[in-house]
């Protein structure tokens, strides 16, 4: 994971030096009353995997919902 602090209208990650590890008094110094942006090193789902879900689940949820809100109608 890579952490990152607002810079402007930027992400940047902090700069330490060689002997500085980000630990938990670190971050609340670095961070103090600004917003932490946390960012994956590598890509998690890409496009191909995301379109290759298919619509049947979601549909399948659907359906069960419509059919539990007709239940509580009768």
């Amino acid at each position: 994971l890579q952490i990152l602090l607002p810079c402007h209208n930027k992400l940047v990650e902090p700069s330490l030096s060689t002997k500085q590890t980000l630990n938990g008094a670190l971050v609340k110094k670095l961070f103090n009353k600004k917003s932490i942006h946390v960012r994956p090193d590598k890509v998690l789902l890409t496009e191909e995997k995301e379109l290759s879900i298919p619509d049947g689940d979601s549909q399948h949820t659907n359906s069960s919902d419509s059919q539990e809100a007709s239940d509580g109608i009768n």
